[in-house]
């Protein structure tokens, strides 16, 4: 059961190698900064071998987040997941379109909404009990590698 002071984040990109600050880099700080202050902060980060480039991305971010004190699942790895959500306390809900990379807060055509009704942030905090359990601790998860193929 999650506490009062909560985040539960899942999305298909979370790219935070780029040199210099960034809006996913602050998004990365904001919350390894709200783990600090005593948040449980829950990241599922898609983990699909059918794209490893977004695999070894991801796999970078959720180390960054496991060390700041965030718990991270990585998803299935022979199935894409590209949902964007978010759940704080449960009972404000964000979703959309949004990676969490520069383009997607810069450039791209975006579109993300916000709801707090409590039947939305049930209803969205029920998938993402789903997903979390459907995907891999990351402290479990191999590391990708460059050749990586979907499982038989």
């Amino acid at each position: 059961m999650l506490t009062l002071s909560s985040i539960q984040l899942t999305t298909f990109l979370f790219m935070t190698s780029y040199v210099g600050d960034t809006r996913a880099q602050q998004i990365l700080n904001a919350l390894i900064s709200a783990a600090e202050r005593g948040f449980r902060v829950m990241v599922i980060l898609n983990y699909s071998r059918f794209e490893p480039d977004v695999a070894a991305e991801n796999y970078a971010t959720a180390q960054k987040l496991v060390e700041g004190g965030c718990e991270v699942c990585l998803g299935p790895p022979n199935q894409t997941f590209h949902t964007k959500l978010c759940i704080v306390d449960l009972s404000q809900v964000y979703f959309g379109s949004h990676n969490i990379t520069r383009g997607a807060f810069s450039s791209n055509r975006e579109m993300s909404a916000y709801t707090h009704t409590l039947d939305s942030a049930h209803r969205a905090s029920g998938y993402f009990n789903v997903l979390w359990k459907n995907s891999i601790a990351f402290q479990h998860a191999p590391p990708p590698v460059a050749d990586w193929q979907p499982m038989k």
